[in-house]
């Protein structure tokens, strides 16, 4: 794949010898699509595709347009043969959140999903810090898989309905006068480029299904922002474990703050969701816009089309939002909170990073499906004040009032 080449070449330093290695290796990929309408899950803000393996395990890989390439994250749960022989290592590597990651070449054989199989596969493979149980991420399908050329015919468009949860391969574009084109461009690596105006600023951001929030900004972005029409809404501070889809979980304090959006003339949205940390280094509209949307992303034309999701309703405060703090099954055994807003609920009832959730409201942790545990935490009734927190801290067992 074309793509997969520059991709290696650009975004890394490799010796010759390693470089032929990996065209040699890359020649043999054959990739087959699938033209049938394929339902993918969609959770958390991701947009999960179920990828199975020559081994017969089975993977949950995320949709993400806003990474060039495909990756296998390996993980103490996935052992597969053809990990045996490292192929090439590339050191220079970055993930969006500026964290440096070392990334292998490997032989995987078939893999496919409903969209696609790919014969003799030859992916990136990346060890990623995720501690979290439910939803795990477990590798990522790129653009090259909808775009191995720089341009033209042999290249797909992508169809996400997200509207009737679906997503479709096509050759050719279908009827598009209920579509909205976009002011976008697509880069040498198939990425898309947006203009959008944040609070009547023009800024240019990734189109990133891989992002799972709002909008993501560099540290200096974010502060060049005007925030004039926001200044009545404080900035949130969230401290704790920050997660994303790339490099996983680490320890960083985030920042958050609302603004309008403007997509398009026609496309203008207030009360969207900034975030940033220091380390930041790519700003990308995420999954929290881009679900209000059905997306044709052309690949042959390189032309990104919007089309309003008319099944979209904004979904009410959860509880964990509401009170300030997010709640996460960690290593398959205990529910812990993972991060706390400052300011919130959960930071003035006393919560604090780390606490083991034994219940709340006489909802017991001690469950067996403690993914669903999760859930019904999550849908508790946010509006009430005196929910019953019963946490574990430091052995010691506590009642908090939220």
């Amino acid at each position: 794949m074309k793509l997969k080449y520059i991709a290696v070449i650009l975004g890394t330093m490799v010796s010759s010898c390693k470089l032929f290695t990996f065209l040699k290796e890359s020649r043999k990929e054959t990739l087959i699509y699938n033209y049938e309408r394929c339902i993918p899950n969609i959770n958390d803000n991701y947009i999960f595709l179920e990828t199975h393996f020559e081994d017969n395990q089975i993977r949950n890989f995320i949709l993400d347009l806003g990474s060039p390439i495909n990756v296998v994250f390996d993980d103490s749960s996935f052992k597969n043969s053809s990990l045996n022989q490292k192929k090439i290592s590339l050191d220079n590597t970055k993930s969006a959140d500026g964290l440096k990651m070392k990334r292998e070449y490997l032989r995987w054989g078939k893999i496919s999903t409903c969209l696609f199989s790919i014969d003799n596969s030859y992916m990136s493979s990346l060890t990623r810090n995720d501690m979290y149980s439910c939803n795990r991420i477990n590798g990522i399908w790129g653009a090259e898989v909808f775009s191995p050329y720089l341009k033209g015919k042999r290249n797909k468009i992508l169809l996400i309905n997200m509207q009737d949860t679906t997503l479709t391969i096509l050759d050719t574009l279908p009827e598009i006068s209920s579509w909205i084109k976009l002011d976008a461009k697509f880069t040498a690596l198939s990425q898309i480029k947006v203009k959008v105006q944040i609070n009547d600023i023009l800024e240019e951001l990734f189109f990133d299904t891989g992002f799972s929030g709002d909008i993501m900004l560099t540290t200096e972005k974010y502060k060049k922002i005007d925030h004039t029409a926001t200044n009545n809404r404080n900035e949130r501070i969230i401290y704790g474990q920050i997660s994303s889809s790339l490099s996983g979980t680490k320890h960083d304090t985030a920042y958050s703050k609302y603004c309008s959006l403007k997509l398009n003339q026609n496309l203008v949205h207030d009360s969207i969701s900034l975030f940033t940390t220091r380390s930041v280094i790519v700003s990308a509209l995420g999954m929290g816009v881009i679900k209000r949307y059905n997306v044709l992303v052309d690949y042959q034309h390189q032309k990104l089309y919007l089309q309003p999701n008319l099944s979209y309703t904004p979904s009410p405060p959860s509880f964990f939002h509401s009170k300030g703090f997010r709640a996460k099954l960690i290593n398959e055994s205990k529910i812990e909170i993972i991060n706390i807003t400052s300011d919130s609920k959960a930071e003035l009832a006393g919560l604090h990073v780390g606490d083991e959730i034994i219940s709340i409201n006489e909802i017991s942790s001690q469950q067996d499906d403690k993914c669903r545990v999760v859930e019904m935490f999550d849908a508790i009734d946010s509006t009430k004040n005196t929910n019953k927190m019963i946490i574990k801290r430091q052995g010691k067992i506590m009642e908090i009032i939220i």
